[in-house]
């Protein structure tokens, strides 16, 4: 008799736990808590086997941009005209720093705190599928939100800038437009999309929505670039500090070196060269949708068009292209952080997910695509320490892992090759992030 009660307490409550595992994976925030807990397990499972042989902490985690953000949380911005100083950075985060009194494996929790609750939000606005969330929670350039780094903020404030975008809600556009303009120099990727995404909702027949946003955009990324140029003045004397400065960390307008290279090494390329992919397919959609629009303005057809945020996304990962081909005399470095490590990749993902299912000949076309692109990089003629076949092997994984990330989503075993992309991920996300712990350049 106690042995039956006893099976029936434990049956009440096996099924209590399903249902309440099932309700918190169903919420907005379950695949947010579903990634924390895979990180946690995988991050105590690799650290225990020595796989992993240090954890963030405050020594470790004030490295290359993160000391230059302490320096201006405590001391106030510096400039010079000889060497690098902290004007080339945006206050809002380190004067954020300064506010919370954390040391840096604090703030680092804090910023990993903000990214997440802002990707579940996003996520939610967007209504993306769970799959996709898990998958882009894993991105392996992602690993800069566990640093404090500038990254969760500028993820925060340009998810309120998408979702207002996508909802139409010209309040939380223009205060994301705002916060990211404040934590990093958007305002120079920022105005050629935000000029694209006016002239699409205009010949779209929107054009009251295509004035306020033109206005109030322009304004909105005007006042930022004042503030800021107002707290260089007072504090070193140069108003535009943040941007003569940057001629020290070698951004100059230049023509690129062939074929390009990062400083980042092999470990870094195969993501820089995919995010070189999304901003050259970027740049081939903008242009068809500018040629499409045009045609429609002169026969005075209304258009049909993506959602804004979509428009939005694909012209600012054009400008990180361009930005870094022609600033970085060839050297691509950043150009992962600044397209797969923001919000505008998880758009990009969404609009992924929204289309039809793609024929084989779509594939065989993509893969040909991106066999074009890697010669960009001396794939195939002149690689470092590589011979021919390694080559081909390193650039054709790459682009396999495009392949799966496209084509999961209709394939017999997608939920299998979702799980193996995303511990892929992971693993890669945790030995960047044990990487730059070492001192090691991650850009």
């Amino acid at each position: 008799m106690l042995f039956a009660s006893s099976l029936s307490v434990l049956t009440q409550l096996g099924r209590l736990s399903r249902r309440a595992v099932l309700s918190a994976w169903n919420s907005p925030v379950g695949p947010v808590l579903l990634h924390l807990l895979l990180v946690a397990a995988l991050v105590s499972t690799l650290y225990c086997f020595g796989i992993i042989h240090i954890l963030p902490s405050d020594e470790n985690l004030i490295v290359w941009d993160a000391m230059w953000y302490q320096q201006i949380a405590r001391e106030g911005y510096s400039y010079s005209e000889v060497r690098t100083s902290s004007a080339a950075f945006f206050p809002l985060f380190p004067y954020f720093w300064r506010l919370t009194h954390l040391g840096p494996l604090g703030m680092a929790l804090l910023n990993a705190g903000i990214f997440n609750a802002a990707f579940a939000w996003l996520g939610h606005q967007l209504r993306l599928s769970r799959r996709w969330q898990l998958l882009a929670l894993s991105t392996p350039m992602l690993m800069f939100m566990w640093l404090p780094y500038t990254e969760a903020l500028f993820f925060l404030f340009s998810s309120i800038m998408l979702a207002g975008l996508h909802r139409n809600r010209l309040d939380w556009t223009l205060v994301g437009m705002f916060g990211a303009g404040l934590t990093r120099s958007a305002s120079s990727l920022f105005t050629p999309a935000l000029v694209l995404t006016v002239f699409v909702l205009a010949v779209a027949g929107e054009t009251r929505r295509a004035r306020r946003l033109g206005i109030g955009g322009v304004l909105t990324l005007v006042a930022s670039v004042a503030i800021v140029a107002v707290m260089q003045k007072v504090q070193t004397g140069e108003p535009f500090g943040f941007i003569k400065a940057h001629k020290h960390w070698s951004h100059v307008l230049s023509w690129p070196l062939w074929p390009l290279h990062a400083t980042t090494g092999i470990n870094m390329l195969w993501l820089e060269a995919l995010a070189m992919a999304v901003g050259i397919a970027a740049a081939g959609l903008c242009l068809g949708l500018v040629i499409r629009a045009k045609r429609r303005w002169a026969q005075r057809l209304s258009l049909t068009y993506p959602s804004a945020a979509v428009v939005f996304s694909l012209a600012y990962a054009v400008c990180a292209l361009l930005f870094v081909v022609f600033f970085q005399k060839g050297n691509v470095a950043n150009l992962a952080r600044y397209i797969l490590a923001t919000p505008f990749l998880v758009v990009l993902f969404w609009q992924v997910s929204q289309l039809p299912a793609w024929p084989a000949r779509y594939y065989a076309a993509v893969a040909a695509g991106l066999g074009l692109v890697w010669p960009i990089f001396g794939a195939y003629t002149r690689f470092p320490a590589f011979s021919l076949a390694q080559t081909l092997w390193y650039f054709g994984l790459t682009t396999a892992y495009a392949l799966a990330y496209l084509g999961w989503r209709q394939w017999r075993y997608g939920r299998e090759m979702v799980m193996l992309l995303y511990f892929f991920n992971l693993i890669v996300q945790l030995h960047l992030l044990e990487s730059i712990l070492q001192y090691y350049l991650v850009e």
